[in-house]
């Protein structure tokens, strides 16, 4: 595809949208209702959102995460910027979320171990009853701080509700505690060898 400027505005109100996939493009911008504010239950429909390897520019847009309904998130290899969203009360249904290779900057909240990533039972794709090991990458961004137990060992320190591959490398500036060895069912950290 060769798809330029900013994502129609109508992707962001449209009623029955499950899906926006529009990896691999020169997008500049998201719809303005993304950045701005979730518009209610226009995209309750709305579960994966594939924006990867664009040139989109600006903040993460705090709008999607809170979208009841949204699995997958992957805003990879863009020039974001600002800080990751606290995560408190939002992301409910998340199973995969990829939003390396940007320019976010900040700590990680505790909350986003409180999130769908770390919470929800692993979805079934009809796979012999395999399910889909979770992701939570924000490497190779400029993230600092502590990355809060929850995030490497599970919320309140105990297994997730499925396996869970957290990738943090190429934060420099990130402070991570790495848990013992995980079980079954446990957090993988890759910076955590």
């Amino acid at each position: 595809n060769s798809l330029t400027g900013t994502l129609p505005p109508a992707l962001a109100t449209s009623p029955n949208l499950a899906t926006v996939d529009v990896r691999w493009n020169r997008l500049t911008r998201l719809p303005e209702a993304w950045a701005a504010g979730w518009p209610g239950a226009w995209n309750a429909s709305l579960v994966n959102v594939r924006v990867s390897f664009n040139r989109l520019a600006g903040p993460f847009p705090t709008a999607l995460a809170t979208a009841p309904a949204l699995t997958f998130l992957t805003l990879n290899n863009n020039s974001l910027t600002g800080p990751l969203p606290d995560a408190a009360g939002m992301f409910p249904a998340l199973r995969a979320f990829n939003a390396s290779h940007n320019g976010f900057t900040g700590g990680l909240s505790p909350a986003w171990a409180a999130t769908g990533l770390f919470t929800q039972p692993p979805l079934n794709l009809g796979l012999g009853g395999l399910g889909v090991v979770h992701v939570f990458d924000v490497s190779a961004n400029q993230l600092t701080g502590a990355v809060p137990a929850g995030v490497v060992g599970g919320a309140g320190g105990k297994a997730p509700a499925t396996p869970v591959d957290v990738y943090l490398a190429s934060n420099p500036a990130l402070d991570v505690a790495c848990p013992p060895a995980p079980g079954p069912g446990g957090v993988r950290v890759d910076v955590c060898g």
